[in-house]
């Protein structure tokens, strides 16, 4: 991949291991043209070449190993002896330049620098391998957004991610995607710099070789970066899409008001966290999502309601989305917190305490609802949230 600004020009350049295959993209741009100006972390520059074309050889050695001009191990004077002069560096990597037919020395097992090259070699493997558990620890909390009380952690991130396949469907393939792209990267890191440390281990010496698995590796990485960029796609489209307003006196959505349960007074807002009353509404990929809150004041007390509507593409879906719910429950805490009622005019209906779950046809309601009712020596709700639900939907 190469982008070209002005004079200057752009490659992504392989990882530190990769010595054989940095050597091949140094040499085919100077073979273009182009002369090697500075490696950076992922991206090198070039410009146009002015003097004579040059050939390119890289190293690899620890910071500081072709600075010390004086030192008893001086590998700079070997290349200098020899014609070859410093022109990038960075992280492990050397890179020299002569004109053709220069001869490079050979480096062998030898030196102090040479010792400290292995050790940090064989510290960038073992990094390596333990980035991988690392990934997928991160992965777990990237996705992680709770559920209801008394569930173990593996429950919940379960439930965690069959949420965000309904609610954020794009956000979720865009979070796999990235796993799968950081993982192969890890894992080919991880195989190719044991190869290096065993080689040099062994040897002492760096191994010139282009592996096959190079271009497949580049190639997967590639696709994986253009369904990232897919999916990302996909988020903004989500988040264009995303429409919150005040909650209107009437509900223009499959949801209900405080008013279509009975009740009369003035909407205010939320006493904890200053919330008004609004309407939050999205499309995922799976469904049309539908959030809303409202609280009211009646008389001296308050009532409130906070409801989560689902608008799936087939009714199987909608109801294979319940134990979902039941399961990120706030209060309820699982299915075993639930009744099952039977409501007129619902396919199914649930409830506990404070929590109700309702499905019909292909859409899944979902509500914490609280009236005065409830706090009162009964504990007796004085309006029923299903059966409003129901009458709303046969109107």
């Amino acid at each position: 991949m190469s982008r070209t600004a002005g004079i200057r020009k752009y490659r992504i350049h392989f990882a530190d291991y990769a010595v054989a295959e940095n050597e091949k993209l140094y040499n085919a741009m100077a073979a273009e043209g182009w002369a090697l100006k500075r490696r950076g972390l992922w991206l090198d520059s070039f410009v146009r070449e002015t003097e004579a074309r040059k050939v390119y050889r890289v190293e690899l050695a620890v910071k500081g190993t072709f600075e010390r001009k004086a030192a008893a191990d001086d590998r700079l004077s070997l290349y200098k002896g020899k014609g070859w002069k410093l022109v990038a560096s960075g992280g492990l990597t050397a890179v020299f330049a002569a004109l053709p037919g220069t001869a490079a020395p050979e480096l062998g097992p030898f030196g102090k620098k040479q010792e400290e090259t292995k050790q940090v070699v064989k510290k960038e493997h073992i990094f390596s391998l333990l980035s991988i558990p690392l990934v997928f620890f991160i992965f777990f909390m990237l996705t992680f957004s709770g559920g209801g009380s008394g569930q173990s952690f593996l429950s919940t991130w379960i439930i965690s991610i069959q949420r965000l396949w309904t609610e954020a469907t794009a956000l979720l393939l865009l979070e796999v995607c990235l796993l799968i792209g950081v993982l192969i990267s890890r894992i080919y890191r991880c195989v190719r710099m044991g190869e290096l440390n065993r080689r040099l281990q062994k040897d002492g010496v760096v191994e010139r070789r282009i592996h096959r698995s190079t271009l497949h590796y580049r190639r997967g990485m590639a696709a994986v970066a253009a369904l990232c960029l897919v999916c990302l796609a996909g988020v903004g489209v989500q988040i264009a899409g995303l429409r919150t307003y005040p909650m209107p006196q009437q509900a223009d959505g499959p949801y209900l008001t405080l008013a279509d349960l009975g009740w009369e007074g003035e909407r205010v807002a939320n006493s904890v966290n200053g919330e008004e009353s609004q309407v939050e509404t999205w499309r995922s990929l799976r469904a049309r999502c539908y959030s809303t809150f409202e609280e009211m004041a009646v008389g001296d007390d308050t009532c409130w309601m906070y409801q989560y509507v689902y608008e799936f593409g087939s009714e199987s879906a909608a109801g294979d989305y319940v134990p979902v719910l039941m399961n990120l429950s706030l209060f309820a805490g699982g299915a075993e917190g639930y009744e099952e009622v039977q409501v007129e005019g619902l396919d199914l209906a649930w409830q506990s305490d404070l929590e109700y779950i309702a499905v019909k046809g292909n859409t899944v309601y979902y509500a914490i609802y609280s009236d005065p009712g409830f706090y009162d020596e009964q504990g007796t709700i004085q309006k029923d949230y299903l059966t409003a639900l129901a009458g709303s939907i046969d109107d």
